[in-house]
């Protein structure tokens, strides 16, 4: 048996907390599906540097703005000082405060994922193991890894997520496209850039890419290519999780008990261990990385490659600001759910 090898898509519904339905946002199903709060990694084959031709592929013009205004970017943040360096600080914040949601979303790339039709016109990358799938004429499937004691039914959570999602960043998109025409007076000054301009568009472009992501993954969905597929690694975690939680709390008085309990009956929480209803924390989330890293073997899939754990933990090292933002952004949001509630 070998692991699953690193160039098929793999998708990771990673719960964060649960979320009273009391407090569930507009528009939610009240439901124990939609009150779960769940980061979705997926992890997307490499892209190929060379063309069907086997020549290096050259990057389009969209990737290629893309790359000068991150690299602009980046250069912003290291100036001494003046407008550039508080146009970048004053855009980092605003990029904290994006749902992780969205964030989740944009990291999928359509473009890496399998064809799910024989013969489509979808311009999916097709990868060696499933293009013979697809030529034969068998299903395509993508693990969709999850932790049944934390999450039993990934699948009815992640079309509640979608079913939200997907017209949500859609309707921003045009909002944000309609709204950048009106940045035009901007434009006159004449040393500083269009920053309302470019804000507009860069707003447009990222709930663009949500959208492309969430479109992607509903159309996994309804072509049956994702199966719920136990995780041992992510449950070990969250069932470490919750018996440390019920370890933690106190136990309920005993109406037989008399006289104060002794000082060494309390049981002292560790600060690495959410208080309820959170499933992650910070000083967690190296645990759960190493947990994703438990990948489940499957008797079909050709063997790794052997530098594949490498090349997978730089992956994750990229997820872990990730899932930080997103722990933060879930504590924000209960808090302040409760308060106004």
């Amino acid at each position: 048996m070998s692991k699953l090898p690193p160039s098929i898509m793999r998708l990771y519904a990673l719960p964060i907390a649960r979320q009273p339905t009391s407090i569930l946002r507009t528009g939610s199903s009240n439901s124990p599906v939609a009150s779960q709060l769940v980061y979705y990694y997926a992890r997307m084959p490499k892209k190929s540097k060379l063309g069907a031709d086997g020549q290096p592929e050259q990057p389009s013009l969209l990737q290629k703005g893309v790359d000068f205004t991150a690299k602009t970017w980046t250069a912003w943040g290291k100036a001494e000082g003046g407008w550039k360096l508080k146009v970048h600080n004053w855009g980092e914040s605003v990029y904290e405060r994006i749902d992780f949601e969205e964030l989740a979303l944009k990291a999928i790339d359509p473009t890496l994922g399998p064809k799910l039709k024989r013969n489509s016109e979808s311009s999916h990358a097709v990868s060696a193991e499933l293009k013979k799938a697809v030529e034969s004429g068998q299903g395509v499937t993508i693990p969709l890894y999850h932790s049944p004691s934390a999450l039993p039914d990934p699948l009815a959570h992640l079309k509640n997520l979608l079913s939200e999602r997907k017209p949500n960043h859609r309707k921003w998109m045009m909002i944000w496209i309609a709204v950048s025409p009106l940045t035009a007076p901007f434009a006159i000054v004449p040393i500083v850039p269009n920053i309302p301009f470019f804000f507009c568009i860069w707003r447009a472009w990222s709930h663009w890419r949500a959208y492309r992501g969430a479109k992607f993954l509903t159309e996994l969905v309804e072509h049956r290519a994702l199966v719920p597929t136990p995780h041992v690694g992510l449950e070990e975690f969250y069932s470490s999780v919750a018996s440390r939680q019920s370890q933690a709390s106190p136990p309920p008085p005993s109406p037989t008990a008399t006289g104060p309990k002794s000082s060494g009956d309390a049981v002292v929480p560790s600060k690495s261990i959410p208080p309820e209803p959170f499933l992650l924390s910070r000083p967690l989330i190296p645990d759960l990385l190493s947990a994703i890293q438990q990948e489940p073997a499957l008797p079909s899939s050709p063997a790794a490659p052997a530098d594949a754990p490498q090349q997978d933990m730089k992956k994750l090292s990229g997820l872990e600001p990730e899932l930080a933002r997103a722990v933060d952004q879930v504590s924000l949001r209960l808090s302040s759910s409760t308060t106004s509630h």
